[in-house]
């Protein structure tokens, strides 16, 4: 197992070796991320420039000690892939595939295979139909074993439940992020009733394949748009967070993983030598998101400002004894919801299943809708300045709030540096 803390997550790469090696080199310069997971049309094996490609790819992963874990997407070249495969030496006993290492620091990984990453267990389902089909050559530009089958998504959810989950295809609405919802129903580019009918295939076979895993992350590219999403699968017992990535020459191409949070983690710091800011002083990147509500359960109050240090940790505490009389003693995040200014609050955790409620605890839920959300790091003394810079960016973007927020705590760390708090605000 590799020990990685932070992981990078790249999306579509589409040949472009300048890009792939500008965003690899500086996630190399960072110093702290060992592991890239790449998510399909890397577009292996085509092009005339194919191997050179590869060649500026291995280069840059070697310099800078980067392991590239690449799942297939449709713009790959399958008959060189499944040629591969087809290798004793990339197929284990029973017939199974092996990831095939193409170069020493790149490793391209079979549908359905299984691993783990800094304490974290993944599973990857690569390739997607080619909404373009109908523009494409066979065996020139465009292979049949892009798709998944039904036997990949039967090997996939037979192996069970994984923390993170990759795949290349998204699954639809409305298990998918906004922008990738808007593309499946919207159809904006005007494709043929056909070759929306041969996507939908493979749409509804990645959602088969992400509901029976029930993944607590999912990381998907194919689509060319970014977007995160937080949704609450079919027959789960838990929330599943999806991001969408873009594809190259976008710089939400690339995002950072914590695989200790499975979220983002601080914003680039300074190389060794270069400052010493601690996490908490770096200023916190604000996103727009169309997130789905999510259940908690809470005690609700009224209070002041000058009473609230002293209100919500009694609050937590008739929460917290609530559920772990059922048993529970983790898995549930803290949060604190602000309906106003008074202000009325909800304290409590996050927590979707069914127990016994006692006293003055009562389900809610975090509203759903378009936020403005901020990862808050460092000391919670300092979490007022991300609120701030939340509003601050959306007076500067124009969009008017609500007055809703709340804050989503990671798990609590005695080094201020490492302390997480998701900063949501509620756009009117």
């Amino acid at each position: 197992m590799i020990g990685a803390v932070i992981i990078a997550l790249v999306g579509d790469l589409e040949g472009d070796r300048a890009w792939a090696v500008s965003r690899l080199r500086s996630l190399g310069e960072r110093g702290d991320v060992e592991v890239v997971c790449q998510l399909g049309d890397l577009r292996f094996g085509m092009g005339p420039e194919h191997e050179d490609y590869l060649a500026a790819i291995e280069s840059v992963c070697a310099e800078h000690g980067l392991r590239l874990l690449c799942i297939n997407g449709n713009h790959e070249d399958w008959a060189r892939l499944d040629r591969l495969w087809a290798q004793p030496r990339w197929q284990h006993a029973d017939g199974t595939l092996k990831p095939i290492e193409v170069t020493d620091h790149v490793t391209l990984l079979p549908r359905g295979h299984r691993w783990e990453l800094g304490g974290r267990s993944f599973v990857a389902l690569g390739g997607a139909p080619s909404v373009n089909r109908h523009l494409l050559t066979e065996g020139v530009d465009w292979w049949p074993p892009e798709v998944i089958s039904d036997a990949h998504v039967d090997a996939t959810v037979a192996g069970g439940h994984a923390e993170v989950m990759l795949t290349h295809d998204s699954p639809g609405p409305p298990y998918c992020t906004a922008p990738v919802a808007d593309i499946i129903t919207g159809n904006p580019l005007g494709w043929p009733d056909a070759s929306l009918a041969y996507a939908a295939e493979g749409i509804e076979k990645v959602t088969r394949a992400v509901v029976g895993v029930a993944p607590l992350l999912l990381v998907h590219g194919h689509f060319h748009v970014a977007g995160e999403a937080v949704v609450r699968l079919p027959g789960a017992a838990h929330d599943t967070t999806i991001w969408s990535l873009a594809a190259n020459q976008d710089a939400a191409n690339v995002r950072l993983l914590d695989l200790d949070t499975l979220t983002e983690p601080v914003p680039a710091a300074l190389p060794a030598g270069q400052g010493g800011a601690r996490a908490g002083s770096v200023a916190p990147q604000v996103r727009l998101d169309r997130v789905a509500a999510r259940p908690t359960l809470v005690v609700a109050a009224r209070t002041t400002w000058p009473q609230l240090p002293e209100t919500w940790p009694a609050l937590s505490r008739e929460v917290w004894d609530c559920v772990r009389a059922a048993g529970i003693n983790s898995g549930c995040p803290n949060v604190m919801l602000y309906l106003d200014d008074v202000p009325r609050v909800e304290v409590g955790v996050l927590y979707g299943g069914q127990l016994p409620l006692s006293g003055r605890v009562q389900p809610s839920q975090l509203p759903g809708g378009l936020v403005a959300t901020a990862t808050h790091c460092g000391d919670y003394t300092a979490l007022g300045r991300t609120h701030d810079a939340v509003r601050q960016w959306c007076r500067e973007q124009g969009h008017e709030l609500t007055g809703v927020r709340w804050e989503v705590y990671g798990p609590h760390r005695p080094d201020p540096d490492d302390i997480r708090v998701e900063v949501s605000w509620q756009l009117a």
